[in-house]
């Protein structure tokens, strides 16, 4: 099956491997741009306070339940 990344087309399973992390570009807005142009994607990892994260999941998941 072919999957679009960005402009990229690819090949799922097979092209589609592991992630790339981004935080080491964090102090560099032109390669995170950069990145995000070429690879459709940044995972930054620990970028958000983690209970700020569980608390809007959460929040998430009982509005989608009300529906």
């Amino acid at each position: 099956m072919k999957i679009s990344v960005c402009k990229t087309e690819m090949e799922f399973p097979g092209e589609v491997g592991e992630l790339r992390e981004s935080n080491d570009l964090l102090d560099d807005a032109a390669a995170l741009r950069n990145r995000m142009e070429n690879d459709g994607y940044l995972l930054l990892r620990d970028f958000h306070d983690r209970d700020e994260v569980l608390a809007a999941k959460d929040a998430f998941r009982r509005k989608v339940q009300e529906a």
